[in-house]
């Protein structure tokens, strides 16, 4: 494990007394600490921010300890400017804590208690230093850590705490913890052994000899600098071992003996410990170097494992934590769990922890667009874990040997995160095929998951060649750096780490599978189908893909992708509105690969949850479309008024009962009186108990109950608004022009024909899912523990310019639908933009009607030509005003509705509710 500043400064600050004299006890260490220093005044400049900040206020604080104890021995005297490096590094938090968000924050070892703790030091040597999320973060400690969770740590039972002792300070007393070492340290870990010598009364010998030995034998070997934790043998064996041998590389040739040598070595100290181990003896046990331990027995013949004693320790319920009393889960610990569980002789002995690992790994991609892990900086690491686990899962399912998998897991979930997962990486690899930033041990993960997802079991066939194309191109960047690859701090403690070790066996494998890969005889692609085939080329022949780059396989993926979404919605398709008697099948397959695919488009910034709530919100908008157009021409004037009348009514009532989500529209708006007028009212209350079955199905969406009132108050006016236009629109063909209706065009597409689209309503149900609900019901696996996003604020500018993109968007909506449905609503008497035109004309020219519905069309296109432009500008103020990952989604949503109007230009995909 590599070295760092922060335990260097720790153990810099160790003074012991000698014959009445004190002295710091590594002196090399506090020479370290000033060598490192930045030209700006922090310390470690490669990671992240939260490495320096930890690293800077740790060195700070040696640097005002050993300035306020300057008479102690064993230093060189301090450098003259040793006050303008202080000063340095107290302007360098102050500007990097005003600037410090939830976005720059990695989920390291003990961080909410390690910065409120150092914050504290500094304040009593006169520092002090503000921000929302200092505040955030020292509010979690303080829940976190009451004064009963400090006192258990004098019993007998180890807990990670020890790992961190130098964030409790002056809250515990050090000297009842002398019994819970470990070789001499504090949970092998030499910052928090240094604050254990820094507070005990009596001085403890073994702990100086604990730290001597790492000052001698660790990755700095005597240069004065210390690693996050030491020693690691077992985690680096069970890393190594498993790494290599699951990429294929024979026993051979790692050399059987010294293999076999090194898993003597692991079985012993796993039985020794009680089946579970930690990353050394000793040390407390956790789930991620036990099930590493487990998988890596499992490739040899001469060792039976069990992995009971693994699932009574660490599975909860849902997944599988890193220690026993962790709080949240890591994507990445639950991989290596499901591995382990595959590799056993029986692997359906441990059928509902598989399941359950399954399903954690598959929420921490559909949940979020790259989950964040506890462990590993890295993306790619995660993409490796979980393609490598549910490829094998996948394969598993298709024997004997495990055959129980759901098809919620299988033919939803895996499919979709193994989707998710090839995009990720086909979309994010470099030019000279390399990822993470011309990382190597990155790099090697992305060559791992590649193979992995060209498995035919993953069923990404699709795009197999441009995954092949990708790993090969990968596998030349390694190639090339071959002897000299460099390991970097991607590995998550305290501070991020690197290894040598884990960096040349992650790409050896990677170099391996590479070149079995080549070898490998190509499957024969499978014959994509004849609507799959349609469809990719009704969305390459519209403007939004014409020139996308990289789109053939961009669509053939995102194809992949939205298939599990299809299978999804038609199971579920008739839970709102009834079956119709002639059912079209266009739009629903469209529905679908729509937002995967404008998803796609734009880098991909919405989880599949968003895809998928918003791709039911798609089905029942044209369901209600069908709906409407059906039933509301059959039914007499008055009945019409009354339905628009209880849904006016609905607009008074509290929101409170509207939501309800309870409620029994029946119930609630079909009273006996009502029943006793005859069929006329209870037709009347069929469609009025569909319409209030409809609108709680929105209401009572998590994200919109979340949402604030106002917001709330939107999407049901906006809901309430769509069904009205709907209503209106039917029959209004007839009636236009008649009966002193002179509505303008201008006026109609201002206000029912924009709301007749459903763009209103469906965009501000979006804003619900992607800007104002709350992260509290949001269902996340991610390992961050800390509740730091909030819903986002927005501007009374951007507030005004999202309206008005909205307003561009539903009306070029409108023209582009009514453009391509003009010949279908002629056939059913339903208003279209063009009988605006030609009313228009008749006005003007006295009845002549000799103009050709190819000019009004054109008419149409250069409307909405104008109402683009328009659009555009606006869309172009709000990156001025809104964060770039909103504008990303944001622009998804835009894409996707621009695409409908784009394909009924090209073709028209409604419902025709008059059988010819």
């Amino acid at each position: 494990m590599s070295t760092n500043v922060y335990d260097t400064a720790w153990v810099s600050m160790i003074a012991k007394e000698e014959n009445g004299q004190k002295r710091w006890l590594f002196p090399e260490a506090f020479s370290f600490v000033l060598d490192s220093q930045c030209v700006r005044g922090n310390w470690d400049d490669e990671g992240p921010a939260t490495n320096a900040i930890l690293c800077t206020m740790a060195a700070l604080l040696a640097l005002l300890e050993h300035q306020k104890h300057v008479h102690y021995g064993g230093c060189p005297p301090l450098p003259r400017n040793i006050t303008v490096r202080i000063s340095k590094a107290v302007t360098w938090l102050e500007d990097t804590f005003s600037r410090w968000g939830d976005d720059h924050v990695i989920d390291s070892v003990a961080l909410e208690i390690l910065v409120p703790a150092h914050l504290r030091r500094l304040e009593n040597k006169g520092i002090s230093f503000t921000s929302p999320l200092l505040q955030v973060l020292n509010d979690m400690s303080e829940h976190r850590f009451p004064k009963s969770k400090v006192e258990a740590l004098y019993t007998r039972q180890q807990t990670t705490l020890f790992h961190s002792l130098e964030g409790l300070g002056e809250r515990i007393d050090f000297d009842k913890l002398r019994h819970h070492k470990t070789r001499g340290s504090m949970l092998g870990s030499p910052s928090s052994t240094a604050a254990y010598l820094m507070h005990v009364r009596d001085w403890d010998q073994e702990a100086e000899m604990y730290l001597r030995n790492v000052f001698k034998y660790g990755q700095g070997k005597s240069n004065g600098s210390f690693p996050s934790a030491a020693p690691i043998d077992l985690f680096e064996i069970s890393w190594v071992l498993s790494t290599l041998l699951d990429g294929g590389i024979p026993v051979e040739t790692l050399g059987r003996e010294n293999a076999l040598s090194l898993a003597s070595h692991l079985a012993q100290r796993l039985r020794a410990s009680g089946e579970s181990i930690g990353f050394s003896a000793g040390m407390l046990p956790d789930v991620d170097d036990t099930a590493k331990c487990l998988h890596t027995l499992a490739f040899f013949d001469d060792y039976r494992v069990d992995a009971s004693s693994m699932i009574s320790q660490f599975w909860s319920s849902t997944s599988f934590k890193t220690y026993q009393k962790e709080s949240t889960g890591s994507i990445s610990a639950n991989c290596n769990v499901l591995k382990a569980l595959l590799a056993m002789q029986t692997p359906t002995r441990f059928a509902p922890q598989i399941l359950a690992a399954a399903s954690f790994i598959c929420d921490s991609w559909t949940n979020n667009v790259r989950p964040r892990d506890k462990w590993n900086v890295a993306w790619e690491y995660c993409a490796m874990l979980s393609a490598q686990a549910l490829s094998r899962l996948l394969e598993l399912s298709d024997s004997e040997s495990f055959h129980s998998l759901p098809f919620e897991l299988k033919g939803f979930k895996i499919q979709i995160t193994l989707s998710r997962i090839a995009w990720q990486l086909l979309h994010s690899q470099a030019l000279d095929g390399s990822f993470g930033n011309g990382c190597d041990e990155v790099t090697a993960y992305a060559i791992l998951a590649l193979v992995a997802l060209t498995s035919s079991y993953a069923g990404l066939s699709g795009v197999e060649k441009e995954l092949s194309v990708a790993i090969k191109a990968a596998s030349n960047f390694l190639q090339v750096h071959v002897g000299q690859w460099e390991p970097r701090r991607i590995w998550i403690e305290k501070v991020t780490y690197s290894s040598d070790l884990l960096t040349r066996a992650y790409c050896l494998t990677a170099l391996h599978q590479s070149v079995e890969h080549d070898g490998r005889p190509r499957p024969e692609t499978a014959v994509e189908n004849k609507e799959g085939i349609e469809l990719c080329g009704l969305f390459r022949s519209v403007p939004l893909f014409v020139h996308a780059e990289r789109g053939d396989p961009m669509l053939r993926l995102a194809l992949v992708e939205s298939q599990p979404f299809l299978v999804h919605l038609e199971q579920n398709r008739f839970d709102v509105f009834p079956e119709p008697p002639k059912v079209n099948e266009k739009y629903l397959r469209v529905i679908p690969f729509a937002w995967t695919a404008c998803n796609y488009l734009t880098g991909s910034p919405l989880p599949a949850t968003t895809l998928m709530d918003m791709m039911k919100i798609s089905l029942l908008n044209y369901q209600a479309d069908e709906y409407i157009e059906m039933l509301i021409p059959h039914c007499k004037p008055h009945e019409v008024i009354m339905i628009r009348r209880k849904l006016d009514e609905l607009l008074e009532e509290p929101l409170e009962t509207t939501s309800e989500p309870d409620s029994r529209p029946s119930k609630r708006h079909c009273s006996d009186n009502d029943e006793r007028h005859g069929k006329s009212h209870r037709s009347i209350n069929t469609i009025l108990t569909t319409f209030l079955i409809y609108i709680d199905r929105v209401l009572n969406c998590p994200h919109v109950r979340e949402a604030a009132r106002s917001h709330r108050e939107l999407v049901r006016r906006e809901i309430i608004g769509y069904l009205q236009a709907q209503i209106s629109t039917v029959g209004a063909r007839s009636r236009l022009g008649q009966d002193g209706n002179q509505s303008s065009f201008f006026d109609w597409i201002h206000t029912s024909g924009a709301r007749d689209t459903s763009c209103p309503f469906s965009f501000a149900y979006y804003l619900c899912l992607v800007i104002y609900a709350s992260d509290a019901n949001v269902s996340t696996t991610t390992s961050k523990p800390m509740a730091l996003k909030k819903r986002t604020t927005i501007s009374f500018e951007a507030d005004y310019l999202l309206k008005d993109v909205c307003g561009s968007l539903s009306r070029i909506c409108r023209m582009y639908n009514d453009y391509g449905s003009v010949r279908r609503d002629q056939e059913e008497g339903n208003l279209n933009s063009v009988d605006f035109f030609f009313e228009y004309q008749n006005e003007v020219t006295g009845g002549h009607e000799s103009l050709l519905k190819e000019e009004a069309k054109g008419a149409l296109r250069l409307l909405a030509d104008l109402e683009r432009n328009h659009m555009d500008h606006s869309f172009e103020r709000l990156r001025e005003l809104v964060p770039p990952k909103l504008l990303e989604a944001l622009q998804v949503f835009v894409h996707v509705t621009d695409l409908f109007g784009q394909i009924y230009v090209a073709r028209d995909i409604g419902t025709r509710t008059k059988v010819s």
